[in-house]
């Protein structure tokens, strides 16, 4: 039984059998490397979609265009879905994925939905009906009998259609003609502008795919980190020379005093942290002897944990969404917080700040030369 954590069953497409515990609480589901967790169908976005575990139950947030289907109803990028046992997830075009809350049964989830695959009832992700014995969606109505033609209305002789096409230039009268002129002009005016404004907009976009593979080649996205290894490059040790009880109370005492004076505030948080790592680090052990201090480090280390995870992966979406400015900001905060330059961790944070940097500066630049070139 699922009795700490919600779990995920696929229930069909290329990964049916499937099942994922979600032992963490923010998770992201996609077809590229960087996703925590990894869907193998095709038709599936990079960054798909993001589960997180927030005080009002288990969310899921659509992160793709192509949209992400829940109980037979498509939600939009940046919908969030509150979810429950017994909902059954759609992305691509044939993954399906039930969802298990904690503390509930999975088998009995899965054969309470396999029941009512079996008896036709109700309808998949996708808001496809179920056919009994089938996975197919229900079948189009039969197409109607070939019926007699229908008579041709005759024309209005009033109408423009017949004096179009019925009249000839040297029956028209002076004011037929004006008029059918006066037509023609504008249908050549209308066809010049359609071709006009077509050349543009295909122009524009062959300059915005050159200039973002130009981008792209210069500055390459980083890799995203995942939650696992987010977690432990901000548990990882410090290391110290030799064991010394001095310096372990000398380094205990700064971190006790920066947390009584600071609490959890982020612009001391990672000095506690790593003041308790290095106390640690001196006294050879792995916790503190007196289980106040113990308690305490337990508090700022997972407050800078989950910091640290969630604005990486709001900042990550940012630049995946091309959304330069807040990626920058997101970014630059998480250097401020985490000051362990030597950490995988901070030179990833600095890779990504740099690349959605220079990105923005790029465009700042091409937007002030079109603004002094449409002066």
């Amino acid at each position: 039984m699922s009795e700490n954590h919600p779990e995920l069953i696929f229930v069909s497409g290329p990964q049916d059998g499937q099942r994922v515990v979600l032992s963490h609480p923010v998770a992201v589901l996609g077809r590229e490397g960087g996703a925590d967790i990894m869907l193998s169908e095709g038709f599936v976005s990079r960054l798909q979609a993001r589960y997180e575990l927030v005080r009002a139950g288990p969310v899921l947030e659509n992160l793709s265009k192509r949209g992400t289907w829940i109980n037979g109803k498509r939600y939009k990028a940046g919908k969030q879905i509150l979810l429950e046992t017994g909902d059954v997830i759609g992305v691509g075009q044939e993954t399906q994925i039930l969802f298990i809350s904690a503390g509930d049964d999975p088998e009995a989830a899965l054969a309470e939905y396999r029941k009512s695959v079996e008896a036709g009832a109700g309808r998949d992700a996708f808001g496809s009906r179920v056919q009994v014995g089938k996975q197919d969606v229900e079948p189009a109505a039969a197409a109607p009998e070939p019926s007699e033609p229908e008579e041709e209305e005759p024309f209005d002789e009033d109408s423009e259609q017949v004096e179009q096409k019925t009249i000839r230039p040297s029956e028209m009268t002076v004011a037929q003609r004006v008029k059918a002129e006066s037509k023609a002009r504008r249908r050549k005016v209308v066809i010049g502008l359609s071709i006009y404004l077509g050349v543009i907009v295909i122009g524009a976009i062959i300059l915005k795919s050159v200039v973002g593979k130009q981008e792209s080649k210069l500055r390459p996205m980083p890799k995203m980190m995942k939650s696992d290894e987010i977690v432990e490059a901000v548990r990882a040790p410090v290391s110290v020379p030799s064991i010394n009880k001095s310096h372990m109370k000398e380094r205990l005492d700064k971190a006790l005093a920066l947390y009584r004076q600071y609490g959890l505030e982020l612009s001391h948080l990672y000095q506690c942290v790593f003041a308790f790592k290095e106390a640690l680090a001196y006294s050879g052990k792995g916790y503190f002897k007196d289980p106040e201090h113990d308690e305490i480090y337990r508090e700022v280390l997972d407050k800078l944990t989950e910091e640290i995870k969630d604005r990486y992966i709001h900042a990550y979406l940012q630049e995946q969404h091309q959304k330069w400015h807040k990626a920058e900001r997101e970014f630059y905060r998480i250097l401020e917080i985490f000051g362990d330059k030597e950490s995988p961790l901070f030179k990833n944070v600095r890779d990504h700040y740099e690349r959605v940097k220079h990105i923005r500066l790029q465009k700042e630049k091409r937007k002030k030369r079109r603004n002094l070139w449409g002066r």
